[in-house]
């Protein structure tokens, strides 16, 4: 059933009102979704790939705004520093605007 207009400008006053910042680890609001059996947790998975390798690498990871990237990228800078690793983090947008076609150049 389609919305009506009213609806619609009540959704849409509501989405621009939420606060859109990530969780750091043990934020109260953290929900672990990957803790359930059978779940594969993409962070522990890109854990183990920079542990196990024997060079540096570059990691990509993607998700639609507000699916949690940069909560779970928090997550796992925290388990690789409580291993000793060094880890930098940057906000890409900062430095890019979203707006125009990124290249692999521009990287």
């Amino acid at each position: 059933m389609p919305l009506k207009t009213e609806q619609r400008a009540l959704l849409k006053s509501l989405y621009q009102r939420l606060d859109d910042k990530a969780l750091k680890p043990g934020d109260e609001f953290y929900e672990p979704i990957y803790d359930h059996e059978g779940c594969e947790d993409p962070v522990a998975l890109m854990r183990q790939h920079i542990e196990w390798s024997n060079t540096e690498s570059i990691q990509m990871f993607s998700g639609f705004r507000g699916s949690g990237k940069t909560t779970e990228l928090f997550r796992l800078q925290k388990g690789l520093e409580e291993k000793g690793y060094f880890v930098l983090y940057g906000d890409a947008l900062k430095y890019l605007n979203p707006a125009q076609k990124l290249t692999l150049q521009t990287f």
